[in-house]
Parts: C-alpha cells; structure tokens; sequence
C-alpha cells in the first residue's frame, strides 16, 4: 500500500509569479466561484511584509463588497471562537 499523503518537503519553493492576497472584491469573486455564503477575513493588518500593500480599512471593503452579493462576513479577532453558521461563541 502506497502512502498518498502529501509531504511539504516533496515540492520545491519558488517565489510567486502572482499576488496569494486577494483583494475584497477577489475575495468576494472567489467565495462565489466556491459557493462559500461565508466570508472571515484572515491575513490582513500585516505590516512590513515585502511588496504587500494593504488597501485603507480592509475590514469595512470587504463587507462592503460581500453584502452587494448577499455574501456574510464574520470578522473574527485572534482568541476569537466560530461557529460554522458565522455565529460568534465565547
């Protein structure tokens, strides 16, 4: 029997040839390409990381540009718990 897992350390690293951040309309985009009805936020608010610039309130655009979709956002803050239906807990 073969071991199908994936390791990591099977594949080399190259530098990306395009952006891994999406942008809130991206991320709106692509919540619609997977189905997704719930939209929380991760990686944002990073300071200092080479070539990211982040766009002035990304919390507030994202909504923005979920709402017009009928997509739910839930922001959740570190130590923060979710539920799957977005509800906050704890």
């Amino acid at each position: 029997m073969t071991d199908s897992r994936l390791r990591a350390s099977q594949f080399e690293r190259r530098p990306a040839e395009i952006s891994s951040v999406l942008t809130p309309d991206q991320a709106v985009a692509a919540a619609i390409i997977l189905g997704a009805k719930l939209i929380v936020p991760i990686h944002y608010g990073v300071n200092g990381a080479e070539g990211y610039s982040e766009l002035p309130n990304p919390e507030a655009a994202l909504v923005a540009a979920a709402s017009r979709r009928g997509i739910d956002v839930e922001v959740a803050r570190p130590g923060d718990w979710l539920n799957w239906n977005g509800k906050r807990r704890g």
